[in-house]
């Protein structure tokens, strides 16, 4: 169980904004199946809470955009690690202005000496009906096993209300 408190106070705004939010979480480590499934049971949060990203993204925007906080939030996911990642998600959030999003994902990861490979597909809909469907995949490769630096390639895709759209990069990171 937890409680956060959270006060936040915007330049443009008279006063200062405060709130609460509320959780429960259950962790099941699976034996039989090396997996593990994390119920994040239900959060809910007073109109006034605002996470860092919340407060962020308000005062970026000021009052152009008209902002609602999360109301609740219900979680599930299952992961299962046996020398790769396989893992599950579900969550159904809704809002203070009634609005309602559910998202579900998939999520593979393979990872050995020579290359990582990741691969995730998501779909998101509101509400209204309206969906957007994610997919992407991305492979890091090391030049040398010990050199800490490595070349990714990604690529992302998603399909949705507002159409079309993909992107694919090569990036390239030193870790030491």
């Amino acid at each position: 169980f937890d409680v956060t408190h959270s006060e936040s106070k915007h330049d443009y705004r008279v006063g200062a904004l405060k709130g609460e939010i509320y959780g429960v979480k259950y962790l099941k480590d699976i034996n039989l199946t090396k997996g593990n499934f994390v119920l994040s049971g239900f959060r809910y949060a007073s109109r006034g809470f605002r996470n860092f990203d919340d407060f962020l993204f308000e005062d970026n925007v000021r009052s152009n955009v008209k902002f609602d906080s999360l109301k609740s939030q219900f979680n599930a996911s299952y992961s299962q690690h046996l020398g790769e990642a396989l893992s599950f998600s579900l969550s159904d959030n809704s809002y203070w202005d009634g609005n309602q999003t559910r998202t579900g994902s998939i999520n593979y990861n393979f990872s050995n000496h020579y290359f990582d490979i990741n691969l995730y597909a998501s779909k998101v809909m509101n509400f209204k009906g309206e969906k957007d469907s994610r997919f992407g995949m991305s492979i890091s490769i090391p030049y040398t096993m010990s050199s800490g630096k490595y070349t990714s390639l990604d690529y992302n895709y998603i399909y949705g209300r507002d159409g079309q759209k993909s992107s694919a990069g090569v990036y390239v990171s030193d870790e030491n």
